[in-house]
């Protein structure tokens, strides 16, 4: 997420004063312009007004007999209209007052002139005197007034005279006819003092209307908008602290807007976030259980189908692993010897995979061994299987299954195979095993399924594997497939001889699976099992200590030569030394298995019944060490487990090793 760049923290509500202040000052310089020419405009009709009312001086002043001609003729005339235009200036303001003509040419003919001061007075009476005449252009106002069109107008003139407003009004005869023209000259300072405070009145006002309605919309703002911000920013920050201690509801307002529809998309949205937390934790919680049980049955199922275990002893050798696609898995196997002259291998596959599949499984492999352990052939074995499953399978789940059974002595292999991939049968050029295949258990009420029989030789065995081997795909959705399989197993097989053959094998191949499918996802469950037929002339061990020798060859090809691998072999010999010296036997034998980290070793002999499990054994001086017992405590001391039965007329011992890798 990108990160964002700490900047100044500036309110709301003063970016708005700010904006404010800005717009009132832009507003009060056009206010300022806009009101000064109103106000001049306004200040000229006042000067409009008292010019009227100076002109009605005027005419009272002179009476109704005023003529014109009196003032062309009569020069006290003129001077009694001086005075009295003097004495009007001095007491209404005016600058000048004066009385002219436009001749035909409209040029401006003087008849009297007087000033407000005497400075002023001065000046117009020199250069307005009677008889003057300007032929400067006179202003539209002007005409407009003498020509009739107005009755009167006004306009602004700026020149050596003075800034000022002249007001034009007409002087009629009798008959209504202009004979002449007053002009009022009015100060423009003065107009502009006027104006000036005429415009301060509205600007005062304006200034207060604005500030009133700024201070109300500020309330209105702050209430309606920058507190319910201010408050959802707060219930956003606190919102699993507010989640956890149910705080309040936002406050109810007049009426709804903008805002309130924030505060409701807020509060649906913290309802849809709380619920989807809560799903979230129900569903990480019901995740943890379901991956705490899982993680259960996998254990479970590693202690019924563990990752690999291997199996050797007096005529055979036997490995398999499993690899399950998923934490739990469908496909089985199962090693075992159901007496001390045979060996039982049964490979499965069940259709499916996760919890279901794996209960199925345990279902299919149990009854599996049970029958025949009780002492059915394989072939009866599976059969009834396939019956009792076709009787209680609601989901119609189904199973392939290969098994075999080695005679250790003689060599001889018994199969049976109920809908599963041909195995492979190992020797120089090992090929797929060709036989009858019976139908998968489960899918019908007769799986026709049959025992077969072959003969193997030193050194022959048989692979059996799970389609999870021959149905993986590479990048390029090419199965690993039958061919690449024997490829890899006659290499293999070239490659390595005697012990060990099987384990080597079965690693290999799922290697080579596992590299083909690289950076793919596996889909199937994988697993493999190889048993070899090793003939031994000497299948029983003689009663004396050279025989050992075979056991601790098997043990080092097995574990390798180590100071641990020692410590195992030196607590076997002291429990063989023991059957050789003192049980009386003339029959010894030997079998060796691992099971993930355990690896056992039994020992088996028709000597006198004695369990050294239970036997007490005291500490002794060291004078004392060569009396006997010290072979036991050895080996106790030296064992994860050991383990005695009296079976058949034969002294049972297993010494059960913790070891790694």
């Amino acid at each position: 997420m990108k990160t964002r760049r700490k900047k100044a923290k500036i309110s709301v509500m003063v970016r708005i004063i700010v904006v404010f202040l800005i717009a009132l000052i832009l507003s009060a310089l056009a206010t300022f312009t806009v009101s000064y020419r109103f106000a001049r405009e306004n200040t000229a009709k006042e000067v409009s007004n008292a010019a009227k009312a100076v002109a009605s001086v005027v005419y009272a002043t002179f009476g109704e007999d005023f003529s014109i001609n009196r003032l062309y003729t009569n020069e006290k005339e003129r001077e009694y209209a001086h005075d009295v235009f003097r004495i009007i200036c001095e007491e209404t303001g005016v600058r000048y007052l004066y009385i002219y003509v436009l001749d035909k040419d409209d040029h401006e003919f003087y008849i009297v002139s007087a000033g407000g001061t005497d400075e002023d007075d001065s000046k117009v009476v020199k250069d307005f005197s009677f008889g003057s005449i300007h032929y400067s252009v006179p202003d539209k106002a002007e005409i407009n007034v003498f020509n009739g069109i107005k009755e009167s107008d006004y306009f602004f003139n700026n020149n050596q005279y003075g800034d000022v407003c002249t007001y034009i009004l007409p002087l009629k005869d009798d008959n209504g006819k202009v004979e002449a023209l007053i002009g009022v000259d009015y100060p423009i300072d003065s107009i502009t003092h006027t104006a000036v405070i005429n415009m301060g009145r509205y600007m005062i006002l304006d200034l207060v209307i604005i500030i009133i309605f700024f201070i109300i919309g500020m309330l209105i703002l702050r209430r309606s908008v920058i507190l319910p911000v201010s408050n959802l920013s707060i219930r956003m920050k606190n919102f699993v602290i507010d989640k956890a201690n149910k705080t309040k509801d936002f406050p109810e307002r007049f009426f709804d807007d903008e805002i309130t529809d924030i505060e409701e998309s807020f509060d649906e949205m913290a309802g849809d976030i709380s619920k989807y937390l809560q799903d979230i934790e129900s569903y990480a919680a019901e995740k943890a259980s379901i991956n705490a049980q899982l993680d259960v049955a996998k254990r479970i199922q590693n202690g019924i189908v563990p990752f690999e275990y291997s199996l050797s002893g007096s005529g055979y050798e036997v490995y398999g692993c499993v690899h399950p696609a998923r934490d739990v898995g469908g496909d089985f196997y199962d090693i075992f010897r159901p007496d001390d002259n045979h060996i039982c291998v049964v490979v499965g596959d069940i259709s499916g995979k996760g919890v279901s599949a794996a209960l199925f499984m345990v279902m299919v492999k149990t009854a599996i061994r049970e029958k025949i352990k009780g002492g059915y052939s394989l072939a009866e074995a599976l059969n009834l299987v396939n019956h009792e499953i076709v009787l209680s399978n609601p989901e119609y789940m189904f199973a392939t299954v290969f098994a075999m059974m080695l005679n250790t002595l003689t060599g001889v292999l018994t199969y049976a195979n109920a809908g599963h991939n041909p195995p492979v049968r190992i020797r120089c050029n090992s090929d797929l095993l060709d036989m009858k295949s019976g139908i998968a258990l489960g899918i019908f009420d007769e799986a026709d399924i049959v025992d077969e029989e072959i003969v193997l030789n030193d050194g022959e065995g048989m692979f059996i594997y799970t389609d999870g081997i021959t149905e993986s795909v590479n990048k390029e959705n090419v199965q690993y497939g039958e061919d690449a399989l024997l490829t890899k197993i006659n290499e293999v097989c070239k490659a390595n001889k005697g012990f060990q053959l099987p384990r080597i094998l079965v690693n290999s191949i799922v290697d080579s699976v596992m590299d083909y499918a690289k950076g793919l996802e596996q889909f199937d469950d994988i697993t493999c099992t190889a048993l070899i037929f090793n003939k031994n002339e000497k299948e029983e061990l003689s009663p004396d200590m050279d025989s050992f020798a075979t056991v601790k060859q098997t043990m080092l090809e097995s574990l390798g030569d180590n100071d641990k691998t020692r410590m195992m072999i030196l607590a076997c010999e002291e429990m063989f030394s023991n059957i050789v010296n003192y049980s009386g036997a003339d029959s010894v034998r030997f079998s060796c298995e691992r099971r993930g980290d355990i690896y056992s070793v039994t020992l088996s002999d028709n000597g006198v019944p004695f369990d050294p499990v239970k036997t007490t054994v005291k500490d002794k001086a060291f004078e004392e060490l060569d009396t006997g017992g010290m072979g036991i405590m050895l080996a106790r001391n030296n064992t994860k487990e050991m383990i005695y039965s009296r079976v058949g007329g034969r002294n049972m011992l297993t010494l059960m090793f913790e070891i790694t890798g």
